[in-house]
């Protein structure tokens, strides 16, 4: 694999040159810009490209040519390979697509998975965004998984220096060769390929995002995928996710009694909040109970304990806590102990709060086996959990329903200032009612998170 100091080194024009689209706008053609549109689509999967065609007509995009896309389940992958076969054949496809756009010597080629989905009045947004576009692009992404804060350089465009995903992105001819070169024998991730180019080339991307990959099944990852954070356009890393991480505290609540498979959950939930977070996010655990059955010394260094009477409602012992710890805070997530979000929708919902002021943390609970729930907990990032028996209805699961005091599980992401006020509502009963707290939140305007929320067993 050719190293960073390999590449042939781009020149980085002033990012104020910009390009000027033909004065005649109502007669704008994405092919004036990208002569050569592709989707790479599977042979089998000849439904995702029937599927697209009705995307590419209800967007308006024109002469898009199908690419039958590299299987990697019928490769021989290299034992080296640290990925998927699926993986393996994805890079493998965009190599020959960018060979195939060489040889037919185009000046630029658009390049589309077969799962992605379009923003609403996609051609009006595109040809606004190209108007914008440095005149020295070599790539340009439609949308993508941005791991550092973006550099804007023009209305609607930004500098990438860290992002992946290719589900829909264009090259220029005058880094095709370097492309192919850096890709086609490679032993990395394309993905990864595209941090290197990053670095070294003009590489920009619509902001906010014109294009998002669809929930469902990735033929390339193997798993089910739902990146709905594309959608909202969520830049989730970079220094000021950071940020928003150190302003923010999660509240578990463990109940009276605690057994050891409650602790291993605690202590498996706190870990995964210190390691995935970096250390950024707080945590404090609520415990209810005469005496405390917590072990101190397993309390990674970014969490608070706090031991509450028992028989409280869940409700009294958030509201107690928002008066003792909110107030150092900007934002607050109220969990029950065994409730896990995955990193990505961690941070989506994390920054919807920001948006919204109240977030519901997810749409749906699953309650993962006992097996499954090793697994997680050997994998914190949720790696080798297959979700998709539960989400086909073959294994059992519990659908999330939000009647008060009917569900044992809660997972609110809410602003201080307004958890401070409901709090004052709640404290302000002799004896809150199970409930109250969810009853307050259901009639506030809240974003609905439209991912899903993993429940431990013991």
């Amino acid at each position: 694999m050719l190293l960073q100091n390999q590449l042939a080194p781009g020149e980085l024009a002033p990012e104020q040159e910009v390009n000027r689209l033909p004065p005649r706008f109502e007669s704008f053609n994405i092919h004036d810009f990208f002569p050569l549109i592709m989707c790479v689509n599977l042979a089998r999967r000849r439904d995702r490209w029937q599927q697209m065609q009705a995307r590419f007509k209800a967007s308006q995009i024109t002469g898009v040519m199908r690419f039958s896309a590299i299987d990697g389940a019928r490769l021989s992958v290299p034992d080296c390979w640290p990925s998927t076969s699926g993986a393996y054949g994805c890079l493998q496809s965009h190599v020959a697509v960018v060979e195939l756009a060489r040889d037919l010597g185009v000046s630029s080629v658009l390049i589309f998975e077969d799962d992605v989905e379009f923003a609403e009045d996609f051609q009006q947004k595109l040809q606004t965004v190209l108007a914008q576009l440095p005149d020295n692009w070599q790539m340009f992404f439609l949308g993508a998984i941005e791991l550092d804060d973006p550099v804007p350089v023009a209305m609607g465009v930004s500098r990438l220096t860290k992002a992946y995903s290719t589900y829909a992105y264009a090259i220029h001819h005058s880094l095709f060769d370097t492309f192919i070169q850096l890709n086609k024998n490679s032993q990395q991730l394309l993905d990864i390929n595209s941090f290197l180019l990053q670095q070294r080339f003009n590489c920009y991307c619509a902001s906010p995002y014109l294009a998002w990959v669809e929930s469902g099944y990735s033929d390339a990852q193997e798993k089910i995928e739902n990146h709905w954070y594309l959608r909202e356009s969520l830049v989730l890393f970079g220094q000021s996710a950071n940020e928003l991480l150190a302003s923010s505290c999660v509240f578990i609540h463990l109940e009276a009694d605690a057994g050891k498979a409650s602790l291993d959950n605690l202590y498996f939930l706190l870990e995964y909040y210190f390691q995935y977070f970096q250390g950024h996010l707080s945590v404090c655990v609520l415990e209810q109970g005469e005496s405390s059955v917590v072990n101190v010394n397993r309390l990674p260094e970014n969490t608070r304990h706090w031991l509450l009477s028992p028989g409280n409602a869940r409700e009294h012992d958030f509201a107690r806590a928002a008066g003792k710890f909110g107030k150092a805070f900007d934002y607050l997530i109220l969990s029950s102990n065994g409730l896990y979000l995955q990193p990505m929708d961690f941070r989506g919902n994390l920054q919807m709060c920001r948006r919204h002021q109240l977030c519901d943390g997810f749409s749906r609970r699953i309650q993962l086996t006992a097996k499954d729930s090793q697994i997680l907990k050997q994998q914190a990032d949720g790696r080798g959990l297959n979700l998709s028996a539960y989400q086909a209805g073959e294994k059992k699961n519990t659908a999330f329903d939000r009647l008060p005091g009917t569900e044992p599980s809660c997972y609110f992401f809410i602003e201080t200032g307004l958890l401070l006020k409901l709090a004052e509502e709640v404290l302000a009963q002799d004896k809150p009612v199970p409930g109250t707290l969810e009853t307050y939140l259901q009639g506030l305007p809240c974003f609905d998170a439209p991912n899903f929320a993993l429940a431990l067993s013991g």
